[in-house]
């Protein structure tokens, strides 16, 4: 067997992908690259090497520019199975920014998302969507992240078909699910048909929330489905497998459809949105929370408890700041390093707020760089992505390398595992090792372990381990007492409200007491007709309590007018 001359690594780095071409297909493209370096006899490329081939660099390797049309097997096929793996689809942003999709866990049968905004003006305004409730107050169930997954799938189709306006777009089903990656299975297939007829049954209904760009304004709608139109029809095949295969037509909404021909739309890649394996609903949320957000900026930030406001996820058993940041970090494990419609999610840290009551999100971007070849129109696999430095935050510029290290000499580090810690990890890894390790000695006494302090702290810095659970009981424990403290603050100036008011009664009945007998029928008929004067009052109702409160409230408003 001929032996392979370019490496996995190679491969990896021309290719972008992880998967190695097949026999034929690798032996196609090294003659077509010997051909081009006949003076090469290399047996791999070295890292350097590498580096300078991708950069597409003059010196020692020239740019390979790749022919338009190879034969089967060959380079025009892994380039478009390279461009069918890039899906970037336009959701219509009206869908995103309400929330308008949640987890697949959400048990109730409707929801209805209010979300402030402080516009130009200053003014908070208010804009409501609720789904899954018909103006009539029947409960037909929420969209989920799955519903969101085949709602995009569908755009894709509709861009693919030239987005037609007064036309219905043909599918198969099997299709469908090929771009959903899903099983071919007659369960993953009822699945897609209950999701498809969701997306036709279940009504949103936007309170002044639907932005409509043509008029550049904020409207109502009422029962609103995603889709306006759909028809599936089965045809079953008999064989060695009795197969189903579906078949259909459907049609957007005529309001999103419109925004969708206006652009009001936010791009997104449905190749990523599918690629997520664990903890899906949230990973997808977030994702496509920060691609909207970072579309036009290379770093955003936000407050953990607005953020889960923002996507409707604010639950009881989440309430503290710690339960946030623990439900949040194992997604950012999957969001780092994920491309984004406008760059790569390069890092993701959550840190403490200034005051030290809650976590926040920092993330930045790195944003792409379009290298077209001459005689192209669109991008090639060779475009890179500019690494520009990303920005220090406050709590990472305050913890320098020059402060760490003494601290990790402090705790027992020889020279050796400080320096290599300090050089290759995050700042805020090391400084948040360093605040857990009494928890991870306490854990070790409890189970009897021998206790090597430098030991457990190297590791536990090298390996970024997870947060203990003591540490996570102690910061709940700190939250419960901050928020017992609150809850005693708010008491006694609730007490303080209720002494003064009763004071404040306490002197007006004894000013009354002063008044002659005319002047006292005078005070109760002026109270009389207040009372009576408003709306939905019974005369049944009218009791003296009543009457004496309205009494010291026209007394004290006349001192009021005298001061």
């Amino acid at each position: 067997m001929k032996p392979k001359i370019f490496t996995r690594e190679f491969w990896k780095a021309l290719l972008g992908t992880e998967e190695t071409p097949s026999d034929a297909t690798s032996e196609t493209l090294e003659q077509e690259i010997q051909k081009t370096y006949p003076d090469n006899k290399l047996q791999t490329f070295s890292p350097s090497q590498l580096e300078e081939f991708q950069k597409g660099r003059t010196e020692g390797f020239p740019k390979y520019k790749f022919p338009k049309e190879t034969k089967a097997g060959g380079l025009a096929n892994i380039r478009a199975e390279k461009k069918s793996a890039f899906s970037l689809v336009r959701s219509e942003l009206n869908l995103e920014q309400n929330s308008i999709f949640t987890v697949s866990t959400y048990r109730k049968k409707s929801r209805e998302v209010t979300v402030r905004k402080t516009n130009s003006d200053d003014a908070v305004h208010e804009y409501k969507a609720i789904i899954g409730r018909t103006a009539g107050g029947i409960e037909t169930g929420v969209l989920t992240t799955h519903h969101f997954k085949v709602y995009l799938a569908l755009l894709d189709l509709w861009e693919r078909e030239g987005k037609p306006v007064n036309e219905s777009i043909h599918f198969t089903t099997l299709r469908l699910m090929e771009r959903l990656k899903m099983k071919d299975s007659g369960e993953e297939y009822k699945r897609l048909k209950r999701w498809l007829r969701d997306l036709r049954q279940i009504p949103i209904t936007f309170v002044n929330s639907f932005y409509v760009p043509a008029v550049a304004e904020h409207t109502n709608l009422a029962d609103l489905t995603v889709i306006s139109y759909l028809n599936i029809y089965e045809r079953k095949r008999v064989g060695k497998q009795n197969r189903t295969r579906g078949y259909g037509e459907f049609r957007f909404d005529d309001h999103i459809l419109e925004n969708l021909v206006n652009n009001h739309t936010h791009p997104l890649r449905l190749d990523v949105v599918n690629s997520f394996k664990k903890h899906k609903d949230l990973s997808i949320l977030l994702y496509v929370y920060l691609d909207r957000n970072l579309a036009f900026k290379e770093k955003y930030e936000i407050g953990l408890e607005k953020l889960f406001d923002h996507l409707d996820l604010s639950q009881k058993q989440i309430r503290y700041p710690s339960d946030r940041k623990v439900k949040v970090e194992p997604v950012l494990e999957q969001l780092r390093g994920k491309e984004l419609s406008t760059g790569i999610l390069a890092s993701a840290q959550i840190t403490k707020t200034k005051g030290g009551r809650d976590y926040k999100l920092v993330c930045h971007k790195k944003s792409f760089i379009k290298r077209l070849e001459k005689d192209d129109t669109e991008p090639t696999m060779w475009d890179r992505i500019e690494l520009p430095e990303v920005p220090k935050t406050e709590s990472e510029s305050a913890e320098s390398s020059s402060e760490l290290f003494p601290l990790l000499i402090a705790k027992g580090l020889t020279q050796k595992q400080a320096a290599k810690l300090v050089a290759e990890k995050d700042p805020t890894v090391i400084s948040d090792q360093l605040e857990y390790l009494p928890f991870r000695v306490k854990e070790y006494e409890s189970q009897r372990k021998e206790i090597n302090e430098p030991a457990i702290l190297y590791e536990s810095m090298n390996d970024n381990w997870k947060v203990p659970k003591s540490y996570l009981e102690a910061e709940k424990e700190k939250e419960r007492e901050t928020e017992r403290i609150e809850r005693e603050r708010i008491a006694r100036l609730e007490q303080e409200e209720r002494d003064k008011a009763e004071q404040e009664r306490m002197e007006l009945e004894a000013y009354k007491g002063t008044l002659d007998p005319e002047e006292r029928k005078t005070l109760r008929e002026r109270a009389l007709e207040r009372i009576r004067s408003m709306e939905g009052i019974n005369e049944q109702f009218i009791s003296e309590p009543l009457i004496a409160a309205k009494e010291n409230e026209i007394l004290k408003s006349g001192m009021e007018e005298r001061e």
